[in-house]
């Protein structure tokens, strides 16, 4: 069944339901930031299209699932939501995450200073091949602390791969979030098992070249 379709330059992507059984690869996915920044309303919204306006604070943490296409291969997001107190260090998982999205609340102050502790901590103890969003969470209130430029600053600052703002509210740029961290890892796995298949087949080259020997026939 499809929900909702997007085309750009080098990709087709659709967004499946969730009742999708088989597919071709397993994205996991890690949301971080502090309590009441909006990440479970976030993956609410794009997973169930909930929102809540009442807080319930995540116990350790909640696991939803994303299905996609993109270029005819099924993709199975493992989207993990983090609770903000939650023991980074006893997060046996983390390694096997291959994107994170930092979250804060634009309201919040607070929430946007702690993004560099969070980022300083996971790539401390995450693989180097893991990529970083950056999120800024309820875009839709008046009451903003934090400007979009202070969000993208800090993206190019710190290397981050992606940036951008959303409203789980209303469902602005939600969906978008995800479609391009499925977008991204796509991308990195596609372009290391090139270089995979590149260095097998240069060894591959190799051994032909010392197991050939010249022969001379009298």
């Amino acid at each position: 069944m499809r929900l909702n379709e997007e085309k750009d330059e080098e990709y087709e992507i659709e967004i499946l339901s969730n009742d999708t059984e088989k597919y071709d690869k397993n994205y996991k996915i890690g949301l971080f930031g502090d309590n009441e920044v909006g990440k479970t309303n976030l993956l609410n919204r794009v997973i169930k299209n909930e929102f809540s306006e009442n807080y319930e604070k995540t116990n350790n943490y909640v696991i939803l699932n994303m299905y996609l296409k993109i270029n005819n291969h099924c993709i199975k997001l493992q989207i993990w939501d983090i609770s903000g107190d939650y023991k980074i260090s006893d997060f046996h998982l983390l390694s096997n995450l291959q994107l994170v999205i930092l979250c804060y609340s634009i309201e919040n102050k607070a929430s946007f200073q702690n993004i560099g502790n969070w980022l300083n901590v996971l790539k401390k103890d995450s693989q180097s091949s893991i990529k970083f969003f950056l999120v800024g969470n309820k875009c839709d209130l008046k009451n903003r602390v934090i400007n979009k430029d202070e969000g993208e600053k800090f993206k190019q600052k710190n290397s981050l791969d992606f940036f951008d703002e959303n409203s789980a509210k209303n469902g602005y740029n939600s969906s978008e979030i995800f479609i391009e961290a499925a977008k991204c890892i796509y991308k990195n796995s596609t372009i290391k098992n090139n270089i995979e298949i590149n260095q097998n087949d240069e060894v591959s080259i190799e051994r032909d070249d010392k197991s050939s020997c010249s022969c001379t026939i009298i």
